[in-house]
């Protein structure tokens, strides 16, 4: 493993203070960016293969100041030049990034985080969905293995109050390739906020994140003890694996979280996991015990008693009339089919980039929700002029769901 990380590089970004003003302050970021530091070097990152982008609050440049790490604001400049010019050029096998601050879901339902130099009248922030396509891409030659650890909100930015300032910000764009290594893990769901419920500052998904990461290195570190750790089984099943395979470290994770939730674990927010694998981009959803799942639908005859789901054929069909929808075609307009659905339903609509999963996976949810399918005719009959293709598509329907 030290060997791995001899050649690995390491991005943690904390950003507390923003030139939008006092109203934009975080309290905790920092502390973030500092803990996961304090572990990855002491795992055995060599200290000038990590890279420290921190914007702290006046009362928390001290702190900063006595880790005694070099850091340059997080800016955009800095950001920019680190993951897009620096960082690029460089040789390694893992890849590790923590980003907590702001964050929102922009009107194309594209992820944002926001940068120190953000203001109400330009929202500077960094595309997130671009950034992690270009290091799948040809641009990042190095890295297979990557882990990226968002502890950021996904609120849905209202398009009448951010427009004109939120901007698109132009990342690199390479030629894309298979990248089996990427793992994206994210605080909360599209929709909802992150930091609520955390303690010292620190965001529900962070503390629960270092005191994984504690358990992997023996003892306890920036007082999270081990406790919380993985048991001494899993230690010694992934203990070779963290933190230099993203699979394993993400997976293990998994299981803690999805017990966490399973106990009534309160301070556990819904998280989900992004990656990218063989079979394509998928998103993995976890949700507290404590809440209500969706009703499914009922597709049955009323009265009939029993709770059916569409055939395969009949699912294929939906899947099928619905990729002839010319607005489903572009990711853009999908994006803003999405958005003319229910909130609940829209936050919880997985994103791919790649269109058949986009389309199953709206298929699936709009399916799990009572009326969904009608939400998304509705949805469709905002965007749609009135094609062949979407009467089609709701003639389908119609057969899965029946009448209207």
């Amino acid at each position: 493993m030290r060997d791995l990380l001899r050649t690995a590089h390491a991005v943690v970004v904390g950003v507390e203070r923003y030139a939008g003003g006092s109203a934009w302050n975080l309290d905790g970021p920092v502390r973030d960016a500092l803990a996961y530091a304090r572990r990855l070097l002491d795992a055995g990152l060599p200290p000038e293969r990590l890279t420290l982008l921190a914007s702290p609050l006046p009362a928390n440049s001290a702190v900063v100041e006595r880790a005694g790490l070099d850091h340059r604001p997080a800016d955009r400049e800095s950001v920019h030049r680190t993951l897009f010019r620096e960082l690029p050029a460089r040789s390694g096998e893992v890849f590790f990034l923590s980003w907590s601050g702001h964050g929102l879901v922009d009107p194309s339902g594209r992820r944002r985080l926001l940068y120190a130099d953000a203001v109400p009248e330009d929202i500077r922030c960094l595309d997130l969905d671009a950034a992690l396509a270009a290091w799948r891409s040809d641009l990042v030659p190095s890295f297979p293995r990557q882990l990226w650890l968002i502890d950021a909100c996904q609120v849905f930015a209202d398009p009448a109050g951010v427009s004109g300032a939120l901007r698109p910000d132009p990342v690199p764009v390479g030629t894309l390739r298979e990248r089996a290594g990427q793992y994206a893990l994210f605080a909360c769901a599209p929709g909802q906020t992150a930091r609520e419920g955390g303690s010292g500052g620190t965001g529900p998904f962070t503390s629960q994140v270092l005191r994984f990461m504690d358990g992997f290195l023996g003892g306890a570190v920036d007082g999270h003890g081990s406790a919380d750790g993985p048991s001494a089984v899993d230690k010694e099943r992934f203990a070779s694996g963290w933190p230099t395979d993203p699979q394993v470290f993400a997976e293990a994770l998994r299981q803690r979280m999805r017990a966490a939730g399973d106990t009534g674990d309160t301070c556990q927010t819904p998280t989900y996991f992004w990656h990218s694998g063989p079979d394509g981009q998928s998103e993995r959803w976890f949700r507290r015990s404590s809440e209500t799942p969706p009703t499914p639908l009922n597709l049955t005859p009323i009265g009939s008693g029993a709770l059916a789901r569409p055939s395969r054929e009949q699912r294929r069909r939906l899947l099928e009339t619905l990729g002839r929808v010319p607005a489903m075609a572009d990711p853009d307009t999908r994006s803003t089919v999405i958005r003319q659905l229910p909130p609940d339903m829209a936050g919880s609509v997985p994103r791919s980039a790649v269109t058949r999963f986009a389309l199953l996976d709206l298929i699936d949810t709009c399916l799990s929700f009572p009326g969904g399918l009608d939400e998304l005719i509705e949805a469709l009959d905002m965007v749609d002029g009135g094609t062949s293709a979407r009467a089609e598509f709701a003639a389908a329907v119609r057969e899965v769901a029946g009448p209207a």
